[in-house]
């Protein structure tokens, strides 16, 4: 017999690209006129680089850690429209710097380290700090995707409930 997190877990499997895509589909959205064009990580999904691709499966791979923080799960809806939840500003804050202390993880395993101004060639990022050091505007960027997290997992037909134990 599966358990229920083994099944959430081949769930959310086959829905990762979806949600891979869904996550840079929408960067690309929110950066389009701030971040230039030929900037690789705007590229679309079918041009992305692989490295880029991964670092939005990762991000899709975090999602059930950040909702089991703040006292929610997901689960498959069929027959009708997922419902979309909405965070509260607390567990936004909380899933944010879960977001960019995975963020900084995935980079620092990757050979990035800190540096006054991002420099791709030499794998250096001003935002790998601590949340306490992340600039506000950077800070926003992070919320910006924990926001996004109900209408990610809508798009991929999951719908975002809270556990009565919270």
């Amino acid at each position: 017999m599966f358990s229920r997190l083994v099944v959430r877990d081949v769930l959310l499997g086959s829905a990762r690209e979806v949600l891979a895509k869904t996550i840079h589909e929408k960067y690309r959205k929110n950066n389009k006129g701030k971040v230039p064009d030929d900037n690789p990580a705007m590229a679309p999904w079918e041009k992305l680089r692989e490295d880029l691709k991964e670092s939005n499966r990762q991000q899709a791979d975090d999602l059930p850690e950040k909702l089991k923080a703040v006292g929610c799960d997901f689960a498959p809806v069929v027959g009708r429209e997922p419902k979309l939840m909405e965070f509260t500003d607390e567990e936004i804050e909380i899933m944010a710097k879960m977001e960019h202390s995975r963020w900084n993880s995935e980079k620092f395993m990757a050979g990035w380290s800190f540096g006054e101004k991002k420099n791709p060639a030499n794998k250096t990022h001003p935002c790998l700090v601590a949340w306490k050091d992340l600039p506000e505007k950077d800070r926003e960027k992070d919320r910006g995707a924990v926001r996004r997290i109900p209408e990610l997992l809508k798009s991929a037909k999951f719908e975002i409930y809270r556990l009565k134990n919270k």
